[in-house]
């Protein structure tokens, strides 16, 4: 019966790719923010902390340090800090996954207090509860970008 539906998130969100499309955006703070195929995100740099929604698919982010504020990227999982950095986000079935490229990353599940750094080449399945076991980013992990 027809195309599967998307969520309504996938429509009103800031910025979004079809199936097959890559975008690359440069945020005002320096920040670049890739898109991969099929994905939505909203960006809200209004308030103390400069915030990307990752809702659907995947991005890369390599941050910018032209903002004194906190950048956090947020899923339904939970949160992800950035400590000065580049690394993929994705949506997944399970969770959301993490993949640090370099410098490191704090992520936190939304139902625990518990932060968590990953460090350069770790990679890990969050999702609201927790964190899965800390693993090895593949090679080429980024190669979308």
């Amino acid at each position: 019966g027809g195309a599967p539906s998307l969520a309504p998130s996938y429509w009103l969100a800031d910025q979004r790719t079809a199936t097959g499309e890559l975008r690359t955006l440069r945020l005002e703070d320096g920040t670049l923010l890739s898109l991969n195929t099929h994905t939505a995100v909203d960006i809200d740099y209004a308030g103390a902390q400069r915030v990307i929604v990752l809702h659907q698919g995947e991005i890369s982010v390599e941050t910018g340090h032209q903002d004194p504020r906190p950048l956090l990227v947020r899923t339904e999982d939970g949160r992800l800090r950035p400590l000065g950095t580049r690394f993929l986000v994705r949506r997944e079935a399970g969770g959301t996954r993490l993949e640090v490229l370099q410098a490191s990353v704090a992520a936190m599940p939304h139902n625990s207090g518990d932060e968590q750094v990953l460090r350069e080449g770790q990679q890990v399945l969050m999702n609201a509860n927790g964190l899965g076991e800390v693993g090895t980013v593949p090679a080429g992990a980024d190669a979308w970008t």
